[in-house]
């Protein structure tokens, strides 16, 4: 098991059932990266404490004041009074504690698991159990299931967020990360459902059927076991790159996008999809500006789906063997992409990236950066270098 963490205000709300008292939980800044960052870290799932935690009254045990230095490890003080919450304490304070079992990464996205895990497993990745906000989001996910039929390799049952337990009679509620929203009008059930079978089925489960109907919902026990699904927007994106140690992705050149191309001929639809990218036009100093990079678009050098770029942030179009890029409203609901340099000198990281997009060696990327060695008679300079040459590729 792992120490506490407490992850959501839902969470905070559910330990109030526990006895009275202050218990250790695995919340620090004492953490060299996070003391540098000037950031909170759960050191039992590495992840970041979400920024909507941090700057919310409800997370800390009145009264909120600045810590002072030498307190910086949470505890959680519980109580069966609406007085519970956050407090900073000495590392090295005697205080009992609260072991939790570990919501592990999948190791693939086909790990089943009941509703509650479900929930908890989105927590833990920083993002929101899937829910339909509209009829029409729902209805995207039924187009995308009827485009790639004829090659569907995706699983077909999934956990919501769904549920009856605490709505209003008559009624199911999606569980957000700040309380429940019930649902919107017109979503699609499958014929006679919900019909709460047996009186023990609370849970919504999400199906992709492969015909003219698309996708349903159905009622389920909340034991049952489904593959786990999770969204979040643009921000989410950014924010779970940066506590997972990388950024999210940028495509700024033409050759980095042809990288991309290959990866998407090579794996075919299971690398099908929408993925954020660090691109956008909101509070840049130019049209788009890769925030990764802090570094403006050449958009000369991109190819943009039919009818983009508009106002918003950027993402990955990946359809039919081919990618473009595209723009949205940053707070719809995507894929994302992350990336890092290798481990390794700046200069080696980057020349490490420029030989896997051009199709090059390494030893032929040192050619490049040296001169002497490149001219002469004597070296062996494949085709795929000499067509690298040609399109000014420009080693940093």
């Amino acid at each position: 098991m792992t120490l506490l963490a407490v992850t959501s205000f839902e969470e905070m709300q559910c330990l109030g059932s526990l006895k009275d008292g202050t218990f250790w939980t695995s919340g620090s800044n004492e953490d060299p990266k996070c003391d540098e960052e000037k950031k909170y870290a759960w050191c039992s799932t590495g992840f970041n404490i979400s920024d909507s935690l941090i700057s919310s009254d409800k997370f800390w045990l009145p009264p909120t004041v600045a810590p002072p230095t030498l307190e910086r490890c949470l505890a959680v003080v519980l109580s069966s009074t609406p007085q519970k919450g956050m407090v900073h304490k000495k590392c090295d304070e005697a205080l009992p504690f609260i072991c939790q079992h570990p919501v592990d990464c999948p190791k693939d996205c086909f790990k089943n698991m009941n509703f509650l895990d479900n929930y908890r497993q989105c927590c833990a990745l920083g993002m929101e159990t899937l829910n339909l906000d509209t009829a029409a989001e729902q209805l995207g996910l039924t187009n995308m299931s009827l485009g790639f039929k004829n090659d569907w390799k995706a699983n077909f049952n999934y956990w919501t967020s769904g549920t009856w337990r605490g709505s209003p009679e008559g009624h199911f509620s999606w569980c957000e990360p700040f309380g429940p929203a019930i649902f919107p009008p017109n979503l699609t059930w499958q014929r006679g459902q919900p019909d709460n079978m047996g009186g023990n089925e609370s849970c919504v489960h999400f199906r992709f059927v492969l015909n003219s109907t698309g996708t349903i919902l159905t009622d389920r026990s909340c034991d049952n076991k489904f593959i786990f699904a999770c969204k979040g927007n643009w921000t989410t994106a950014t924010r779970q790159c940066c506590n997972i140690g990388m950024n999210l992705a940028s495509i700024e050149s033409a050759g980095k996008l042809g990288c991309f191309s290959k990866i998407v001929e090579k794996f075919g639809t299971e690398s099908y999809g929408d993925f954020w990218l660090s691109g956008t036009d909101l509070g840049c100093p130019s049209d788009f500006w890769w925030c990764s990079l802090n570094r403006g678009f050449v958009n000369s050098e991109l190819e943009w789906k039919a009818g983009h770029p508009k106002s918003g942030c950027v993402y990955l179009e990946s359809r039919n063997g081919s990618v473009l890029l595209a723009s949205a409203d940053c707070t719809e609901k995507k894929k994302y992409l992350c990336e890092a340099r290798k481990k390794a000198t700046v200069q080696k990281g980057t020349q490490g990236e420029c030989a896997e997009i051009w199709n090059i060696t390494t030893k032929e990327i040192d050619l490049l950066m040296n001169a002497a060695s490149f001219v002469s008679p004597t070296t062996t300079i494949s085709l795929d270098l000499k067509v690298c040459t040609k399109t000014n590729l420009l080693v940093n």
